[in-house]
């Protein structure tokens, strides 16, 4: 007979590894080494292993186990961001605010989905900013109600003035940061990061998002309201980004919606939908 597995069902991992299969791959220098694959024990020192990320596992591994390690961390990465968020503080007064207004010179309104995560333990200060739904106030603010199940960090330097690092935590695909409601034409700002949201949005007076991440911008297609008008695609000048503005633009063309396609630092219209 095979070799029994300790625990089975919900146990969860006995170490966790970066992953020989996906880890190299990672265009994130962090994200090649991140320990996202699970290793369970067995009583006889064998192992088997499973990848939180691509799914990558030895044959022998229990599919309950995989199902139950993925939901249990999938719980986990939520009670985390939002034990993130509750302990954050508004953005005004503190170096958070000095980030924006003269490390990135943004003078506009920052909205309620921005805050200051002060430093603690294993986290360096950082600028903290919520994904998912936000209530539009009739003053035009932003306000979050309920839990918080996905964050973006914004890791600064001592003094506030630079970006270090990004991370995020939770299930971010699919939900955006909202920056900032649509204006009174109905029209949306869709961007990679936050930064160049609030610049669009200072510059424009249209809405803003940001997907956080290039990768994440096709998915938030289905989280566009109907009643928005029209919707600009901001994008980085690379190749990533601008293959990611195009899905993107693609999915709102299927559900009719009228897009257009802008590269920060080009020639503004590439390709009108």
């Amino acid at each position: 007979m095979g070799a029994r597995i300790l625990d089975r069902g919900s146990r969860r991992p006995d170490a966790h590894r970066p992953c020989p299969v996906c880890g190299p791959s990672r265009r994130h220098p962090a994200n090649k080494v991140r320990k996202v694959l699970g290793v369970w024990r067995d009583e006889d020192g064998g192992e088997r292993t499973w990848c939180i990320r691509c799914g990558n596992g030895s044959t022998g591994q229990v599919g309950t186990e995989r199902e139950e390690w993925a939901a249990q961390n999938a719980r986990d990465r939520a009670g985390l961001a939002n034990w993130l968020w509750r302990r954050s503080q508004p953005i005004e007064g503190t170096l958070g605010e000095l980030y924006f207004r003269q490390g990135r010179a943004i003078q506009c309104r920052l909205p309620a989905t921005v805050r200051y995560l002060p430093g603690c333990g294993q986290y360096s200060h950082a600028v903290i900013s919520a994904f998912g739904r936000v209530q539009e106030r009739a003053s035009g603010l932003l306000s979050i109600s309920g839990k918080v199940s996905a964050v973006h960090l914004t890791i600064l330097s001592g003094d506030g003035l630079s970006r270090l690092s990004k991370r995020m935590i939770g299930a971010v695909a699919g939900q955006p940061i909202v920056l900032a409601p649509m204006n009174d034409a109905l029209g949306l700002a869709i961007c990679e990061g936050i930064e160049d949201a609030l610049s669009v949005h200072e510059a424009t007076g249209l809405g803003a998002w940001a997907a956080g991440a290039a990768t994440f911008l096709p998915k938030l297609a289905d989280a566009v309201p109907d009643y928005c008008d029209r919707v600009s695609i901001v994008t980085d000048p690379d190749a990533q980004g601008l293959k990611m503005a195009r899905r993107l633009s693609d999915r709102l063309q299927h559900r009719d919606f009228n897009a257009e396609l802008r590269s920060l630092g080009v020639t503004p219209c590439m390709r009108a939908v």
